[in-house]
């Protein structure tokens, strides 16, 4: 994803700045963890419904939030299992004509 044409674009990365500033500036936690965020930290801003399921909202501020990198791993993770293929008790995939 973070090869995605999206993510070299100017407006993503003004909007980016701007959100991880903005965050840092007022104090606000980790949006996944709660924990406070320091400019020493490794983080990411991240949005909050995944560009795939409303790119509507792709460049709207109030879908993006600021995590801990490790926070965000975690979150992405746990989202590609969550949409993994279900397998049958078969051994195929469930919904394929294989199942």
């Amino acid at each position: 994803m973070p090869n995605e044409p999206f993510y070299s674009s100017m407006q993503w990365i003004a909007l980016r700045s701007k959100v991880r500033s903005k965050w840092l500036r007022d104090g606000r936690p980790c949006g996944m963890c709660g924990k406070a965020l320091v400019k020493s930290d490794k983080m990411l801003v991240d949005h909050i419904t995944p560009r795939s399921k409303a790119p509507h909202l792709a460049l709207d501020e109030h879908n993006l939030q600021l995590l801990h990198w490790s926070c965000h791993n975690t979150k992405t993770h746990r989202h590609e299992r969550l949409n993994m293929t279900k397998i049958g008790l078969n051994g195929m995939p469930e919904g394929t004509e294989w199942s």
